[in-house]
Protein backbone atom coordinates (compact mmCIF):
# COMPACT_ATOMS: atom_id res chain seq x y z
CA UNK A 1 0.00 0.00 0.00
CA UNK A 2 3.25 2.05 0.46
CA UNK A 3 3.37 1.91 -2.77
CA UNK A 4 0.40 3.02 -4.07
CA UNK A 5 0.59 6.71 -1.15
CA UNK A 6 3.93 7.20 -2.79
CA UNK A 7 3.34 7.00 -6.39
CA UNK A 8 0.13 9.24 -5.98
CA UNK A 9 1.13 11.64 -3.63
CA UNK A 10 4.34 12.87 -5.19
CA UNK A 11 4.27 11.49 -8.97
CA UNK A 12 1.36 14.71 -9.13
CA UNK A 13 3.47 17.49 -7.15
CA UNK A 14 5.15 18.57 -11.01
CA UNK A 15 1.50 19.40 -12.20
CA UNK A 16 0.81 21.57 -9.29
CA UNK A 17 0.07 24.81 -10.98
CA UNK A 18 0.22 23.57 -14.91
CA UNK A 19 -3.35 23.04 -15.63
CA UNK A 20 -5.90 25.64 -14.54
CA UNK A 21 -9.63 25.51 -15.37
CA UNK A 22 -11.22 28.62 -16.33
CA UNK A 23 -14.36 29.58 -15.37
CA UNK A 24 -16.29 31.12 -18.51
CA UNK A 25 -19.89 32.24 -17.91
CA UNK A 26 -22.24 29.09 -17.04
CA UNK A 27 -19.12 26.61 -17.78
CA UNK A 28 -15.69 26.00 -17.75
CA UNK A 29 -13.03 26.00 -20.03
CA UNK A 30 -10.21 23.30 -19.92
CA UNK A 31 -7.03 23.73 -21.22
CA UNK A 32 -4.88 20.87 -20.88
CA UNK A 33 -1.21 21.13 -20.96
CA UNK A 34 -0.40 18.29 -23.03
CA UNK A 35 -2.41 19.21 -26.13
CA UNK A 36 -3.35 16.78 -28.88
CA UNK A 37 -0.82 14.48 -30.19
CA UNK A 38 -2.88 11.39 -31.18
CA UNK A 39 -3.30 12.13 -35.09
CA UNK A 40 0.17 13.72 -35.84
CA UNK A 41 3.62 14.13 -34.80
CA UNK A 42 6.31 17.30 -34.96
CA UNK A 43 9.55 15.82 -36.25
CA UNK A 44 11.71 18.26 -35.48
CA UNK A 45 15.01 16.69 -37.07
CA UNK A 46 13.43 17.69 -40.71
CA UNK A 47 14.14 20.64 -42.70
CA UNK A 48 11.65 23.19 -42.27
CA UNK A 49 9.88 24.47 -44.95
CA UNK A 50 9.95 28.53 -44.31
CA UNK A 51 7.38 29.08 -47.48
CA UNK A 52 4.69 27.83 -45.18
CA UNK A 53 5.63 29.97 -41.60
CA UNK A 54 4.30 33.10 -43.01
CA UNK A 55 2.11 34.69 -39.98
CA UNK A 56 3.69 32.30 -37.99
CA UNK A 57 7.32 34.21 -38.47
CA UNK A 58 6.40 37.53 -38.82
CA UNK A 59 4.14 36.87 -35.88
CA UNK A 60 6.52 35.73 -33.55
CA UNK A 61 9.33 37.85 -35.31
CA UNK A 62 7.30 40.59 -34.19
CA UNK A 63 6.89 39.49 -30.70
CA UNK A 64 10.66 38.86 -30.64
CA UNK A 65 11.53 42.55 -31.64
CA UNK A 66 8.94 43.78 -28.70
CA UNK A 67 10.47 41.32 -26.30
CA UNK A 68 14.14 43.16 -26.81
CA UNK A 69 12.65 46.18 -26.50
CA UNK A 70 11.05 45.46 -23.74
CA UNK A 71 13.76 43.78 -21.57
CA UNK A 72 15.56 47.01 -22.37
CA UNK A 73 14.06 49.66 -21.45
CA UNK A 74 11.24 48.25 -19.54
CA UNK A 75 13.36 45.96 -17.22
CA UNK A 76 10.96 43.02 -18.15
CA UNK A 77 12.87 40.13 -16.83
CA UNK A 78 14.41 37.46 -19.73
CA UNK A 79 12.79 34.25 -18.16
CA UNK A 80 9.69 36.03 -18.43
CA UNK A 81 9.77 36.89 -21.65
CA UNK A 82 11.35 33.57 -22.57
CA UNK A 83 8.04 31.87 -21.28
CA UNK A 84 5.70 34.17 -23.30
CA UNK A 85 7.57 33.82 -26.77
CA UNK A 86 7.48 29.83 -25.85
CA UNK A 87 3.34 30.02 -25.01
CA UNK A 88 2.97 32.50 -28.18
CA UNK A 89 4.62 30.19 -30.34
CA UNK A 90 3.26 27.09 -29.30
CA UNK A 91 -0.40 28.56 -29.01
CA UNK A 92 -0.78 28.83 -32.93
CA UNK A 93 -3.25 25.82 -33.50
CA UNK A 94 -4.04 26.47 -36.35
CA UNK A 95 -1.19 26.46 -38.30
CA UNK A 96 0.36 23.05 -40.46
CA UNK A 97 2.34 20.72 -39.61
CA UNK A 98 6.04 21.80 -40.80
CA UNK A 99 4.76 25.40 -39.46
CA UNK A 100 4.77 23.41 -35.90
CA UNK A 101 7.93 21.97 -36.95
CA UNK A 102 9.46 25.90 -37.62
CA UNK A 103 8.18 26.39 -34.02
CA UNK A 104 10.45 24.91 -32.65
CA UNK A 105 13.14 26.37 -34.23
CA UNK A 106 11.66 29.53 -33.39
CA UNK A 107 11.55 28.95 -29.69
CA UNK A 108 15.31 27.86 -29.83
CA UNK A 109 16.18 30.92 -31.56
CA UNK A 110 14.46 33.42 -29.27
CA UNK A 111 15.26 31.54 -25.96
CA UNK A 112 19.43 31.23 -27.73
CA UNK A 113 19.28 35.43 -27.30
CA UNK A 114 18.33 35.26 -23.24
CA UNK A 115 21.40 33.21 -22.41
CA UNK A 116 21.25 33.86 -18.49
CA UNK A 117 18.88 31.47 -17.61
CA UNK A 118 19.78 28.85 -19.86
CA UNK A 119 23.41 29.04 -19.21
CA UNK A 120 22.84 28.72 -15.05
CA UNK A 121 20.12 25.53 -16.44
CA UNK A 122 23.45 23.94 -18.15
CA UNK A 123 25.60 24.56 -15.40
CA UNK A 124 23.36 23.48 -12.81
CA UNK A 125 23.10 19.90 -14.39
CA UNK A 126 27.01 19.84 -15.67
CA UNK A 127 28.92 20.55 -12.28
CA UNK A 128 27.41 17.81 -10.83
CA UNK A 129 27.24 15.38 -14.03
CA UNK A 130 23.34 15.59 -13.45
CA UNK A 131 21.20 15.99 -10.42
CA UNK A 132 21.00 12.13 -8.98
CA UNK A 133 23.26 10.04 -6.73
CA UNK A 134 23.12 6.78 -4.46
CA UNK A 135 23.75 7.23 -1.19
CA UNK A 136 23.94 4.47 1.21
CA UNK A 137 21.34 3.78 4.27
CA UNK A 138 24.15 1.57 6.44
CA UNK A 139 27.60 2.32 7.08
CA UNK A 140 30.36 0.07 5.93
CA UNK A 141 33.28 0.30 8.06
CA UNK A 142 34.24 -2.87 9.15
CA UNK A 143 34.64 -6.33 7.85
CA UNK A 144 31.57 -7.14 10.32
CA UNK A 145 29.64 -4.42 7.96
CA UNK A 146 30.44 -5.64 5.19
CA UNK A 147 29.35 -9.26 6.56
CA UNK A 148 26.18 -8.09 7.34
CA UNK A 149 25.17 -5.81 4.31
CA UNK A 150 26.74 -8.33 1.65
CA UNK A 151 28.34 -11.60 2.04
CA UNK A 152 27.48 -13.79 4.18
CA UNK A 153 24.74 -12.18 5.71
CA UNK A 154 22.33 -10.63 3.08
CA UNK A 155 22.30 -14.57 2.16
CA UNK A 156 19.18 -14.59 4.94
CA UNK A 157 16.76 -12.17 3.95
CA UNK A 158 17.08 -13.80 0.52
CA UNK A 159 16.51 -16.80 1.89
CA UNK A 160 13.42 -14.62 3.64
CA UNK A 161 12.09 -13.54 0.56
CA UNK A 162 12.67 -17.23 -1.26
CA UNK A 163 10.01 -18.06 1.12
CA UNK A 164 7.66 -15.42 1.25
CA UNK A 165 7.89 -12.82 -1.50
CA UNK A 166 5.93 -10.21 0.09
CA UNK A 167 8.82 -10.06 2.70
CA UNK A 168 10.93 -8.01 -0.46
CA UNK A 169 8.88 -5.14 0.76
CA UNK A 170 10.06 -5.25 4.59
CA UNK A 171 13.90 -6.44 3.67
CA UNK A 172 14.54 -4.28 0.69
CA UNK A 173 14.12 -0.46 -0.67
CA UNK A 174 10.92 -1.94 -3.27
CA UNK A 175 8.42 -0.20 -1.11
CA UNK A 176 9.70 3.03 -1.45
CA UNK A 177 11.10 3.02 -4.89
CA UNK A 178 9.33 4.48 -8.09
CA UNK A 179 11.10 3.55 -11.60
CA UNK A 180 10.39 6.99 -13.50
CA UNK A 181 9.84 5.46 -16.89
CA UNK A 182 9.94 7.12 -20.57
CA UNK A 183 10.64 6.52 -24.21
CA UNK A 184 11.62 10.30 -24.90
CA UNK A 185 8.30 10.84 -27.62
CA UNK A 186 6.41 13.40 -26.12
CA UNK A 187 9.19 15.11 -23.45
CA UNK A 188 7.60 18.43 -22.19
CA UNK A 189 6.86 21.00 -25.27
CA UNK A 190 9.85 19.43 -27.06
CA UNK A 191 8.36 16.73 -28.70
CA UNK A 192 10.17 13.17 -29.70
CA UNK A 193 13.52 13.85 -28.69
CA UNK A 194 15.01 10.16 -27.71
CA UNK A 195 15.26 8.71 -24.80
CA UNK A 196 18.64 9.80 -23.89
CA UNK A 197 17.75 13.63 -23.75
CA UNK A 198 14.83 12.87 -21.57
CA UNK A 199 16.90 11.82 -19.23
CA UNK A 200 17.29 15.02 -17.33
CA UNK A 201 13.34 15.64 -17.09
CA UNK A 202 13.51 11.85 -15.89
CA UNK A 203 16.00 12.54 -13.09
CA UNK A 204 14.25 16.05 -12.25
CA UNK A 205 11.62 13.60 -11.78
CA UNK A 206 13.15 11.24 -9.70
CA UNK A 207 14.29 14.50 -7.55
CA UNK A 208 10.55 15.96 -6.80
CA UNK A 209 9.96 12.23 -5.56
CA UNK A 210 12.65 12.48 -3.53
CA UNK A 211 12.17 16.00 -2.23
CA UNK A 212 8.66 16.68 -1.66
CA UNK A 213 7.68 12.70 -0.51
CA UNK A 214 10.95 11.35 0.35
CA UNK A 215 10.44 8.62 -2.43
CA UNK A 216 13.26 6.95 -3.56
CA UNK A 217 12.97 7.04 -7.53
CA UNK A 218 15.18 6.14 -10.43
CA UNK A 219 15.02 7.26 -14.17
CA UNK A 220 14.63 4.34 -16.75
CA UNK A 221 14.54 5.80 -20.48
CA UNK A 222 14.24 3.27 -22.26
CA UNK A 223 15.56 3.61 -26.24
CA UNK A 224 12.58 2.06 -28.31
CA UNK A 225 8.73 3.48 -29.66
CA UNK A 226 7.76 0.14 -29.76
CA UNK A 227 4.80 -0.28 -27.21
CA UNK A 228 4.86 -3.88 -26.91
CA UNK A 229 8.84 -3.58 -25.84
CA UNK A 230 8.14 -0.76 -22.97
CA UNK A 231 5.41 -2.83 -21.59
CA UNK A 232 7.38 -6.08 -21.67
CA UNK A 233 10.82 -3.92 -19.93
CA UNK A 234 8.69 -2.47 -17.36
CA UNK A 235 7.13 -6.21 -16.45
CA UNK A 236 10.46 -7.81 -16.20
CA UNK A 237 11.57 -5.01 -13.84
CA UNK A 238 8.74 -5.41 -11.63
CA UNK A 239 10.56 -7.19 -8.98
CA UNK A 240 12.86 -4.34 -8.45
CA UNK A 241 10.31 -1.36 -8.10
CA UNK A 242 7.14 -0.58 -5.92
CA UNK A 243 5.54 1.45 -8.59
CA UNK A 244 5.65 3.17 -11.75
CA UNK A 245 5.36 6.51 -13.04
CA UNK A 246 5.25 6.65 -16.68
CA UNK A 247 6.33 9.64 -17.82
CA UNK A 248 6.42 11.72 -21.34
CA UNK A 249 5.21 8.85 -23.46
CA UNK A 250 3.56 10.02 -26.69
CA UNK A 251 -0.33 9.71 -26.42
CA UNK A 252 -1.98 7.32 -27.88
CA UNK A 253 0.71 4.51 -27.10
CA UNK A 254 1.27 6.19 -23.56
CA UNK A 255 -2.83 4.91 -23.02
CA UNK A 256 -2.12 1.55 -24.62
CA UNK A 257 0.88 1.43 -22.25
CA UNK A 258 -0.49 1.84 -19.46
CA UNK A 259 -3.87 0.05 -19.79
CA UNK A 260 -1.37 -3.49 -20.31
CA UNK A 261 1.09 -2.97 -17.41
CA UNK A 262 -1.93 -2.31 -14.92
CA UNK A 263 -3.50 -5.73 -16.57
CA UNK A 264 0.58 -7.35 -16.66
CA UNK A 265 2.00 -6.47 -12.85
CA UNK A 266 0.76 -6.49 -9.12
CA UNK A 267 2.49 -2.77 -8.73
CA UNK A 268 0.84 0.31 -9.48
CA UNK A 269 1.02 2.36 -12.15
CA UNK A 270 0.76 5.92 -12.77
CA UNK A 271 0.91 8.13 -16.17
CA UNK A 272 2.05 11.46 -14.16
CA UNK A 273 0.79 13.33 -17.56
CA UNK A 274 -2.83 11.88 -17.01
CA UNK A 275 -3.39 11.57 -13.68
CA UNK A 276 -0.78 14.03 -11.98
CA UNK A 277 -2.49 16.62 -14.44
CA UNK A 278 -6.17 15.29 -13.43
CA UNK A 279 -5.82 15.73 -10.25
CA UNK A 280 -4.33 18.89 -9.45
CA UNK A 281 -7.00 20.25 -12.34
CA UNK A 282 -9.84 18.62 -10.48
CA UNK A 283 -8.85 20.15 -7.40
CA UNK A 284 -8.55 23.61 -8.89
CA UNK A 285 -11.59 23.49 -10.40
CA UNK A 286 -13.25 22.21 -7.10
CA UNK A 287 -12.07 25.56 -5.39
CA UNK A 288 -12.88 27.60 -8.08
CA UNK A 289 -16.97 26.25 -7.88
CA UNK A 290 -16.84 26.77 -4.74
CA UNK A 291 -15.65 30.65 -5.27
CA UNK A 292 -18.07 30.94 -8.03
CA UNK A 293 -20.92 28.98 -6.10
CA UNK A 294 -21.65 26.43 -8.26
CA UNK A 295 -21.71 22.73 -8.11
CA UNK A 296 -20.11 20.11 -10.53
CA UNK A 297 -23.25 18.43 -11.91
CA UNK A 298 -24.56 21.86 -13.30
CA UNK A 299 -21.45 23.05 -14.98
CA UNK A 300 -20.49 22.48 -18.66
CA UNK A 301 -16.55 21.52 -19.50
CA UNK A 302 -14.61 22.31 -22.53
CA UNK A 303 -11.79 20.29 -22.91
CA UNK A 304 -9.26 21.84 -25.39
CA UNK A 305 -6.67 19.15 -26.19
CA UNK A 306 -7.23 15.21 -26.40
CA UNK A 307 -3.89 13.92 -25.59
CA UNK A 308 -2.96 12.39 -22.37
CA UNK A 309 -3.70 15.11 -20.17
CA UNK A 310 -7.23 16.48 -21.72
CA UNK A 311 -8.32 12.93 -21.97
CA UNK A 312 -7.33 11.75 -18.05
CA UNK A 313 -9.07 15.16 -16.83
CA UNK A 314 -12.54 14.18 -18.74
CA UNK A 315 -12.60 10.92 -17.43
CA UNK A 316 -11.67 12.27 -13.55
CA UNK A 317 -14.29 14.99 -13.98
CA UNK A 318 -16.63 12.18 -15.42
CA UNK A 319 -16.39 9.85 -12.44
CA UNK A 320 -16.41 12.82 -9.83
CA UNK A 321 -19.99 14.05 -11.21
CA UNK A 322 -19.45 16.30 -14.19
CA UNK A 323 -22.67 15.85 -16.77
CA UNK A 324 -22.09 18.05 -19.32
CA UNK A 325 -18.52 17.85 -21.05
CA UNK A 326 -17.18 18.41 -24.66
CA UNK A 327 -13.99 17.18 -25.88
CA UNK A 328 -11.82 18.75 -28.25
CA UNK A 329 -9.34 18.20 -30.56
CA UNK A 330 -7.32 19.34 -34.12
CA UNK A 331 -10.18 17.94 -35.69
CA UNK A 332 -12.85 19.84 -33.57
CA UNK A 333 -15.85 18.24 -31.57
CA UNK A 334 -15.07 14.45 -30.95
CA UNK A 335 -17.78 12.73 -31.11
CA UNK A 336 -19.55 8.99 -31.90
CA UNK A 337 -19.30 7.88 -35.25
CA UNK A 338 -16.76 11.49 -36.58
CA UNK A 339 -15.50 9.93 -39.70
CA UNK A 340 -11.66 11.62 -39.63
CA UNK A 341 -9.44 11.55 -36.89
CA UNK A 342 -10.60 9.24 -34.51
CA UNK A 343 -8.77 6.35 -32.76
CA UNK A 344 -10.05 3.86 -30.36
CA UNK A 345 -9.16 6.06 -27.59
CA UNK A 346 -11.20 8.74 -29.02
CA UNK A 347 -14.03 6.42 -29.58
CA UNK A 348 -14.32 5.57 -25.90
CA UNK A 349 -13.98 8.71 -24.69
CA UNK A 350 -16.79 9.77 -27.63
CA UNK A 351 -18.96 6.92 -25.73
CA UNK A 352 -18.42 7.97 -22.40
CA UNK A 353 -19.89 11.79 -22.87
CA UNK A 354 -22.03 13.01 -20.51
CA UNK A 355 -22.17 9.75 -18.63
CA UNK A 356 -21.07 9.54 -15.18
CA UNK A 357 -20.31 5.19 -14.73
CA UNK A 358 -16.62 4.85 -14.69
CA UNK A 359 -15.75 2.82 -11.56
CA UNK A 360 -12.05 1.32 -10.36
CA UNK A 361 -9.84 1.24 -7.33
CA UNK A 362 -7.72 3.87 -8.91
CA UNK A 363 -10.53 6.31 -9.80
CA UNK A 364 -10.97 6.05 -6.30
CA UNK A 365 -7.87 7.17 -5.54
CA UNK A 366 -7.42 10.06 -8.25
CA UNK A 367 -10.60 11.17 -6.43
CA UNK A 368 -9.38 10.69 -2.93
CA UNK A 369 -5.93 13.19 -4.00
CA UNK A 370 -8.45 15.55 -5.68
CA UNK A 371 -10.53 16.54 -2.32
CA UNK A 372 -7.58 16.43 -0.61
CA UNK A 373 -5.67 18.82 -2.24
CA UNK A 374 -9.06 21.05 -2.37
CA UNK A 375 -9.48 20.82 0.94
CA UNK A 376 -6.51 22.40 2.25
CA UNK A 377 -7.89 25.56 1.20
CA UNK A 378 -10.31 27.21 3.95
CA UNK A 379 -13.31 29.80 2.99
CA UNK A 380 -11.46 32.64 4.14
CA UNK A 381 -8.18 32.12 1.76
CA UNK A 382 -9.80 30.89 -1.36
CA UNK A 383 -10.18 33.27 -4.29
CA UNK A 384 -9.73 33.55 -8.16
CA UNK A 385 -5.77 33.12 -8.30
CA UNK A 386 -5.86 31.13 -5.11
CA UNK A 387 -7.55 27.66 -5.75
CA UNK A 388 -4.90 24.83 -5.43
CA UNK A 389 -2.30 25.26 -2.97
CA UNK A 390 1.25 25.86 -3.26
CA UNK A 391 3.46 23.00 -4.37
CA UNK A 392 6.18 23.83 -1.29
CA UNK A 393 3.24 23.09 0.67
CA UNK A 394 4.34 20.97 3.70
CA UNK A 395 0.72 20.07 4.11
CA UNK A 396 0.07 18.57 0.50
CA UNK A 397 1.71 15.28 0.69
CA UNK A 398 0.72 14.35 3.90
CA UNK A 399 -3.00 14.93 3.58
CA UNK A 400 -2.50 13.02 0.02
CA UNK A 401 -0.97 10.00 1.15
CA UNK A 402 -3.87 10.02 4.26
CA UNK A 403 -6.22 10.28 1.81
CA UNK A 404 -5.16 7.99 -0.62
CA UNK A 405 -4.08 5.53 2.04
CA UNK A 406 -8.30 5.11 3.19
CA UNK A 407 -9.19 4.77 -0.58
CA UNK A 408 -7.33 2.03 -1.22
CA UNK A 409 -8.60 0.75 2.35
CA UNK A 410 -12.33 1.01 1.21
CA UNK A 411 -11.76 -0.39 -1.90
CA UNK A 412 -9.87 -3.49 -1.29
CA UNK A 413 -6.38 -2.64 -3.14
CA UNK A 414 -4.49 -2.17 -0.21
CA UNK A 415 -1.64 -4.74 0.66
CA UNK A 416 -2.03 -4.15 4.79
CA UNK A 417 -4.40 -1.94 7.05
CA UNK A 418 -2.68 1.47 7.50
CA UNK A 419 -3.31 4.18 10.34
CA UNK A 420 -4.43 7.21 8.64
CA UNK A 421 -4.12 9.26 11.24
CA UNK A 422 -0.69 8.03 11.81
CA UNK A 423 0.31 8.23 8.45
CA UNK A 424 -1.00 11.94 8.24
CA UNK A 425 0.48 13.26 11.70
CA UNK A 426 3.96 11.59 10.73
CA UNK A 427 4.32 12.89 7.60
CA UNK A 428 3.48 16.53 8.73
CA UNK A 429 6.26 16.10 11.48
CA UNK A 430 9.00 14.59 9.36
CA UNK A 431 7.85 14.55 5.66
CA UNK A 432 8.91 11.43 5.79
CA UNK A 433 6.59 7.98 4.85
CA UNK A 434 6.76 6.25 8.14
CA UNK A 435 7.66 2.39 7.86
CA UNK A 436 5.31 1.07 10.89
CA UNK A 437 2.30 2.41 10.01
CA UNK A 438 -0.09 -0.81 9.70
CA UNK A 439 -3.03 -1.05 12.32
CA UNK A 440 -3.58 -3.54 14.69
Amino acid sequence: MGNVVAVICAGMMKRLGESKPELTGNGVLVKAAGGDKMNEETNIDKPVDFSLMGAGVLIACSFFIFGSLAHKFLGIPGPVLMIVAATLVKSLQLMPKKMEQGSYHLYKFISSSLTWPLEEALKTHKEKQGKLGVHSKVEVQSAKDLSLAYSPGVAEPCLEIAEDAEKIYDYTMKGNLVGVVSNGTAVLGLGNIGAGASMPVMEGKALLFKSFANVDAFPICLNTEDPDKVVETVKLLEPTFGGINLEDIAAPYCFEIEERLKQACNIPIFHDDQHGTAIVTAAGLLNALRLANKKLEDIKVVANGAGAAGVAIVKLLLNMGVQDVILCDTKGIIYEGRPVGMNPFKEEMARMMNKNQQEGTLADALVAAVYAIAGLIDETDIHADYVIPNPFDKRVAAHVAAAVAKAAMDSGVARKPIDVEGLRNKMLQTNEVPELVTTK
